[in-house]
């Protein structure tokens, strides 16, 4: 199982007080304060920097050499990438939504799916209003 400290989450650009304009990675920001999980943020990251190609990714540390746990596992490993995916991820660890029945879970994927459509426009807008964006 993953440990409570050992976990490193890459995401796009921070902005509007916001610690990302991307929808999913603030989504996997929330997700992982709200349960109060540590977690080191890597900001400015590009998708193509990470090995899956896609943000948010999250990485796991590999376990120290020679424990159990670190057979067949190479360092720093992506666990996952995709607020689907690290919801998914947490859930299959237990560090998240544990205690919850099918219908709160249920609730739960319906209200990010929610927050996640509504918010998704915002990036677009931020890229039409970054005067960087228009200069020749």
């Amino acid at each position: 199982a993953l440990s409570r400290v050992d976990m490193d989450l890459y995401c796009g650009t921070a902005g509007w007080a916001l610690p990302c304009v991307d929808p999913l990675c603030t989504a996997v920001v929330a997700l992982l304060r709200a349960h109060d999980l540590p977690f080191t943020l890597h900001l400015n990251q590009a998708a193509s920097m990470t090995a899956l190609h896609e943000l948010p990714a999250l990485y796991e540390h590999a376990p120290p050499p020679g424990s159990s746990a670190a057979r067949g596992k190479p360092a720093n490993t992506p666990t996952i990438a995709g607020f689907g995916g690290v919801q998914s991820f947490l859930r299959s660890q237990r560090l998240i939504d544990w205690s919850l029945t099918r219908a709160q879970l249920a609730e739960c994927d319906a209200f990010c799916a929610l927050i996640t459509s509504s918010i998704a426009p915002l990036e677009l807008y931020e890229r039409m209003l970054n005067d960087a964006n228009y200069l020749d």
